[in-house]
């Protein structure tokens, strides 16, 4: 039953953000070939210069907004889903409350995925020229060699441990937004503003905790010269435990409220 929850969801949210990843692209596109225009006929250098700036300005906006729209669909149905006027229809499914967190947590990773995918090909379509190829590729690999002569084998564990805790904390980042949403849905009258209450708290106390055991565990390594390169993977392998704790209050939280607390009068 999961399954078919998820694909519900996926269904229902591709209308938003498919038509949203084609306009990003098209207009990257669109960018892309008239500065070709521009730069191909002599005497344009300084107008495709500032052509290249206006577009980029307007791409700042496009990119941003794709964001913005992941942002808002994942709290809209979250919000309208669970806690409003069709919570009353889903929560008769024959389904566990966590299965259907879990379907929308699911649905919101993906798409966060794929927005971030789809902005990085539309600024690799504007930015990218086949002539610059080799230099780019040669340049990494030479910034690459370089930063592992000086850590070794420190560099691919702390790259490969980077990748982990920024996934998980995108997941974190959304079931935050679930708990405060079931929070704040407890208090009656003011739900909105005790939604908001609650992600701010849970997010400061978050940040206090993370911060507080990052220090107690990696002090010494930051002050001793001789540890301060295991630093370098020991700081993202601790944010990585936190992570996944969090990630397991924050979806008890969740999943309890909505199936013994949740007041959908």
């Amino acid at each position: 039953m999961l399954g078919k929850l998820f694909g519900y969801e996926m269904r229902a949210t591709a209308r938003v953000f498919l038509p949203t990843y084609l306009v990003l692209l098209a207009f990257a596109v669109l960018s892309r070939s008239s500065l070709s225009a521009y730069e191909m006929q002599p005497g344009n250098g300084r107008l495709a210069t500032e052509l290249m700036a206006v577009l980029v300005g307007f791409y700042v906006a496009v990119a941003a907004g794709a964001f913005v729209v992941a942002l808002v669909v994942i709290i809209r149905r979250f919000y309208k889903n669970l806690t409003g006027d069709e919570g009353y229809l889903m929560f008769t499914l024959p389904v566990e409350t966590w299965q259907l967190v879990t379907a929308k947590l699911l649905s919101a990773v993906m798409w966060q995925m794929a927005t971030l995918a789809a902005v990085a090909a539309s600024v690799a379509i504007l930015l990218f020229r086949l002539e610059f190829l080799p230099d780019v590729l040669a340049g990494i690999r030479a910034f690459w060699e370089a930063v592992r002569y000086e850590l070794g084998l420190t560099l691919t564990a702390t790259v490969v441990l980077s990748l982990v805790l920024a996934f998980l904390s995108t997941i974190q980042g959304i079931l935050l937004i679930y708990a405060a949403i079931a929070i704040g849905h407890t208090i009656r009258g003011h739900r909105i503003l005790g939604s908001v209450g609650a992600y701010i708290g849970l997010s400061v106390a978050w940040q206090m905790v993370s911060s507080v055991v990052t220090m107690l565990t990696t002090g010494g390594m930051l002050t001793t010269g001789s540890m301060l390169l295991e630093a370098f993977w020991v700081v993202p392998l601790i944010g990585i435990f936190l992570s996944l704790a969090a990630c397991g209050l924050l979806f008890f939280i969740t999943v309890y409220i909505l199936g013994r607390q949740l007041n959908l009068e």
